[in-house]
């Protein structure tokens, strides 16, 4: 029994010793940089103030030796944490030294922005670097980041006539109200960002007067990274009851639940929506029940249902407009446009002069059930077979017969479609020429010819 326990004690410490590691061979001396550092510019998009706001980051730092090192110091060049600070092997920065790295291993350096109020109308620039020192070499990351002022909008309810101006950005944080009796009107060049599930909940009047020089937004506030098409980060613009009165131009609206939810009202007047741009939703962009609405020049992409849905009483016009559901990232079983008459008696549609495209076998409907509604379809591109309900259209079925030129980058002008030889698209000059939207700007501001162009983009 000793001699056992004896050879036990024994096999304990042969094992202890055998699992002690060595103490790593540091290395001094090096004639090329150790270093591989991941980023050499870290870019912070634009970032809104007027409430101090934080965004961590992260760079990886690795030795290539074999050996170890001794990094004599990662610090920012400016020597100062006021705007960015960093960490370390849990120690921060403006300056770390003295840090071992062991061979063929790596650290992580935390990058933190921190920005305030800094009554600036316009966006600014906040620039400094972080430099890494190794035995004589040096590795540098630049860092940028992009500030917009804002002026904060906490649950707040618009009640008379007011103007947003573009002096500064708005931030709503909780719901902003315009009231039934109210109107609110948005001058060129104001940009609004909503908070998570924030939204515009509008029961009187809104107008936006954006233009090409100086459009107008809606989008969430973080919007940096994985966020800059990221649907779903706040809720919409939502009209509500009888006396809303709706009139955009040179408008974004992206990355929400919903662009523009008409289906709780019934406009006073005709509604125009010129020359917008709705991005990532995970709803509809457009919904609409009852009234006038008249949508040209405009752009709509990425919606798990309807891109633009109508179900109502009343009078849509849409010209010169593109609605595609590709790459959408979500199985849908709802096209990207839809038009019925389920709910009501009676609507009246004209569509000319559109794109509709999509992964969807048949991305148009038209479903009517009644014998009084009216509906004008030509001249346009449709994802779909053709149909004797309106013949005079195009049809395609594969991107071998029309694409766009980018999806994933969000550049919608047409392309030369896929074939050998390249052919011309076929939505080049078959457009109809309309009075007061096709003599006007397309969405890039170029003006048209005289034969124009399926969709929001002349082809020059």
């Amino acid at each position: 029994m000793y001699k056992f326990i004896s050879s036990l004690c024994l096999l304990f410490l042969l094992l202890f010793f055998a699992c002690k590691p060595k103490v790593e061979k540091l290395t001094t001396n090096f004639p090329t940089n150790p270093l591989i550092v991941s980023d050499d510019t870290l870019v912070y998009d634009t970032l809104i103030t007027g409430e101090k706001v934080s965004i961590t980051k992260r760079i990886k730092v690795f030795n290539k030796l074999d050996n170890a090192i001794i990094i004599n110091a990662i610090r920012l060049g400016s020597n100062s944490d006021a705007v960015y600070d960093i960490i370390v092997n849990g120690q921060k920065g403006p300056s770390v030294s003295n840090i071992e790295l062991l061979g063929k291993d790596s650290i992580y350096v935390l990058v933190s922005l921190n920005l305030t109020n800094g009554n600036a109308a316009n966006p600014y620039i906040l620039s400094d670097s972080i430099l890494y020192e190794v035995g004589g070499h040096k590795s540098v990351t630049q860092l940028l980041a992009w500030g917009q002022d804002a002026q904060y909008l906490y649950n707040d309810t618009i009640k008379t006539a007011t103007t947003f101006t573009n002096s500064k950005a708005y931030v709503v944080v909780g719901n902003l109200f315009v009231d039934s009796l109210a109107c609110l009107t948005i001058n060129a060049g104001t940009k609004l960002f909503f908070a998570n599930n924030a939204q515009m909940i509008v029961k009187g009047c809104l107008t936006v007067n954006g233009n090409f020089s100086n459009q107008c937004s809606f989008e969430p506030v973080r919007k940096d990274g994985k966020y800059e098409n990221q649907a779903g980060m706040w809720a919409g613009i939502q009209f509500l009851g009888k006396n809303v009165a709706c009139n955009l131009s040179w408008v974004t609206i992206k990355n929400a639940d919903f662009g523009l939810d008409f289906s709780n009202a019934k406009p006073v007047s005709k509604v125009n929506v010129l020359n917008c741009r709705f991005f990532n939703f995970t709803d509809r962009a457009i919904a609409i029940k009852d009234g006038d609405f008249v949508f040209a020049n405009c752009l709509a992409y990425k919606s798990i249902n309807e891109l633009l849905y109508f179900n109502g009483n009343g009078n849509v016009s849409v010209y010169n407009s593109s609605f595609c559901n590709n790459s959408t990232g979500f199985s849908r079983q709802n096209p990207s446009v839809n038009f019925s008459d389920s709910l009501t008696t009676n609507f009246n549609v004209v569509f000319n002069n559109n794109i509709v495209a999509g992964e969807l076998a048949e991305e148009f409907k038209l479903n009517l059930k009644t014998g009084t509604s009216v509906y004008k379809v030509n001249n346009n591109m449709l994802k779909g077979k053709t149909t004797n309900k309106y013949l005079n259209n195009l049809f395609y079925s594969n991107s071998t017969e029309f694409t766009f030129k980018n999806v994933e980058k969000y550049n919608f002008a047409v392309d030369t479609v896929t074939t050998t030889p390249l052919l011309i698209s076929p939505t080049i000059n078959y457009g109809i020429a309309i009075p007061g939207i096709t003599d006007k700007q397309d969405l890039n501001g170029k003006f048209r010819d005289g034969q124009p162009d399926l969709g929001p983009f002349e082809k020059f």
